[in-house]
């Protein structure tokens, strides 16, 4: 038995003496890459140049995110042709080169935009059922955008109590809408909209500005009409639906409210869920659909209904820059 257990050691020692060598010789790996070879070996893989000062904090935001160091053993970076002038500042590559202004979704970007929406309101035959329709649709809708949306703000909050800093964006735009429901009744909104926001992976979210000038003209309620200034606030949420870096395909969604400088009009107040199509690298097209609350103030005693809630529905047409 002591036999048979000796010879085995002894075959078992020398058939790795024999496998190892020849494994080590099969995986040979190069002793130096640089960033040209990076590039060509992976040409989808976004390459960051930070100071050797401020890598340790890029290392701690990555492991958070949940990357994962190389292996030991992975070969040195001949930096002698990769870097030409290197920041000295992590901030400034953190989400993209924050000196550029550029149309990438992800880094730190300024976006303008024209942006022209024909929309239609219809409370669906003026009775009081479909009315009542319409105002489930904006809470329930309504309700789902707050609550996602509030997901994302406290995630963000969290991340930046940890030192984890997400990619931000923002977009300047003009904004035409015209919303009709018959000849006699509209509602004009012509202004500047901001929004700004911050980018989890193919997610967007963020908040919407719009200031301007308004006609809105009702007669379901009363023959009313009020021109002037006017501005919206609220909630928006995205999500990119297809590759492309400068004009993606979105499913978006918003929850809008505001008002206008007339005493008569109260709250003005829109949800809406649509998708947007990238036509180009620039000109894009999208459809939405929602509700849309109107709330006078009930010092309009010939207005026998303060409170109307409307379907609304339409198309945009934009192009940014």
């Amino acid at each position: 038995m002591l036999r048979k257990i000796i010879i085995y050691i002894v075959c078992y020692t020398m058939a790795w003496t024999t496998v190892l060598p020849a494994y080590a010789q099969s995986v040979q790996q190069p002793t130096t890459v640089n960033e040209s070879t990076l590039r060509t070996l992976y040409p989808d893989a976004k390459i960051i140049h930070v100071s050797e000062q401020d890598y340790p904090a890029l290392q701690a935001q990555l492991r958070a995110k949940g990357y994962q160091l190389a292996q030991a053993g992975t070969p040195p970076v001949d930096d002698s042709d990769a870097y030409v002038n290197p920041p000295s500042s992590l901030e400034e590559t953190d989400c993209g080169n924050r000196k550029y202004k550029g149309n990438e979704p992800g880094e730190e970007a300024l976006r303008f935009s024209i942006d022209f929406t024909k929309e239609m309101m219809d409370s669906g035959g003026h009775g009081k059922s479909d009315d009542r329709g319409a105002a489930i649709v904006f809470v329930v809708v309504g309700t789902i955008i707050l609550f996602v949306w509030t997901l994302y703000v406290f995630q963000y909050l969290y991340d930046i109590s940890t030192g984890n800093y997400q990619c931000k964006w923002n977009e300047f735009s003009y904004t035409s809408t015209s919303i009709y429901s018959t000849a006699t009744q509209y509602a004009f909104f012509q202004g500047v909209q901001y929004q700004t926001g911050a980018q989890y992976g193919n997610s967007d979210f963020g908040l919407s500005f719009e200031l301007g000038y308004s006609d809105i003209k009702l007669t379901d309620i009363g023959t009313l009409r009020l021109t002037g200034l006017y501005w919206f606030v609220g909630p928006m949420l995205r999500w990119r639906m297809t590759k492309e870096k400068k004009n993606p395909d979105y499913l978006q969604m918003s929850f809008r409210a505001g008002s206008t400088e007339h005493a008569e009009m109260g709250l003005i107040a829109q949800v809406k869920v649509g998708y947007r199509i990238g036509l180009s690298e620039n000109a894009y097209m999208s459809v939405s659909w929602g509700a849309m609350n109107l709330k006078l103030k009930e010092t309009q005693g010939l207005i026998s209904d303060t409170n109307q809630f409307y379907y609304i529905y339409g198309v945009n047409v934009g192009y940014q820059f």
